[in-house]
């Protein structure tokens, strides 16, 4: 019971992390967004200035949203890594299986 109680506490940290990364990233990129005049109107932009950086508020911000997405995909990679660790084979199967859908999901998108 102890170590369930020390893994999820892991769990718990890694996901608390990423989501205060998250939102440190999403503050910054309002804040610069102040500084730099950006308005509401102007957060319709392309993938590609995303990545040529033409504009950084918006970059730090859209990093922000996306660490927010894929937190959850974190809590799923930290808990098949913890239930490896304690030989939930099955357990692992069904994560694997939900990763698998995920993964699937994303690429359908492209």
């Amino acid at each position: 019971m102890l170590k369930q109680d020390s893994e999820r506490s892991r769990i718990a940290a890694g996901l608390k992390i990423a989501v205060n990364l998250a939102v440190a990233l999403l503050l910054i990129g309002v804040i610069l967004c102040g500084v730099w005049g950006i308005g509401p109107g102007d957060f319709v932009f392309s993938l590609q200035e995303i990545v040529s950086l033409s504009a950084p508020a918006l970059v730090v911000i859209t990093c922000g949203i996306l660490l927010l997405f894929c937190t959850p995909l974190l809590g799923l990679i930290l808990s098949a890594v913890f239930l490896h660790r304690g030989g939930e084979r099955r357990y692992i199967a069904v994560l694997a299986a939900i990763l698998c859908l995920i993964a699937g999901l994303v690429l359908a998108m492209l």
